[in-house]
């Protein structure tokens, strides 16, 4: 009995979880329209959310397609070379790849993105942007407060996934280091952040890097 009870809980969890992502996902292309940074960092914040969810052992696939569609939309560089017109929509397939339509009337299938490499091309995109240097604070507005704790959400998703260089991690974090001390004046909770940076980088100049 007390097995089945826990079966039970677990795939309650697990559709618990798999809903939200799905919801996050769809969130990221409502806000498409409005700006086009703040679908990037929220994807990011949600792929991040689902490789660490030990309930979804596999990306979404919403996921990973919001993903894509976040990063096409900052269009820093052409990622879907091809089409002769805007990307209207993206969507990936069971086995991965990716769909899309454009306003030129074409659909095209690309095969090989795999999360990863999309985690890469969105985490450079953001490495020095402030917005993953945002600080979470108990005296924030509760719609700046959330967007702060996506962006911190998708700082870690970076650190962890974005394949960046032990040196790009430790000037990273020395840089959120320093937002921490401005912006909540937590010196302990700023020092761990450089402590962690000469850990990775033992050469590392961090006055070079106070702004």
């Amino acid at each position: 009995m007390a097995i089945v009870a826990t079966f039970f809980a677990i795939d309650s969890n697990k559709r618990a979880k798999v809903a939200t992502l799905k919801e996050q996902a769809a969130t990221v292309k409502n806000l498409f329209p409005v700006e086009p940074l703040e679908p990037l960092v929220l994807a990011i914040a949600t792929t991040g959310d689902n490789l660490n969810a030990w309930q979804v052992p596999k990306v979404l696939p919403e996921v990973r397609s919001s993903l894509y569609a976040a990063i096409d939309q900052v269009r820093e560089r052409n990622t879907l070379e091809g089409h002769q017109d805007n990307v209207r929509t993206v969507a990936i397939t069971p086995e991965g790849n990716i769909v899309s339509g454009s306003y030129d009337n074409t659909v095209k299938v690309w095969r090989g993105f795999k999360v990863s490499s999309l985690l890469k091309v969105g985490c450079e995109r953001l490495r020095f942007h402030p917005v993953l240097l945002s600080v979470a604070s108990v005296d924030m507005e509760d719609e700046a407060k959330s967007e702060a704790q996506t962006a911190e959400i998708a700082a870690k998703t970076c650190l962890k996934y974005g394949g960046w260089s032990d040196e790009e991690k430790a000037e990273f974090l020395v840089r959120k280091g320093f937002a921490i001390a401005k912006e909540t004046g937590e010196i302990k909770a700023a020092n761990r952040k450089l402590k962690a940076a000469k850990k990775l980088d033992k050469e590392l100049d961090i006055k070079s890097l106070q702004q």
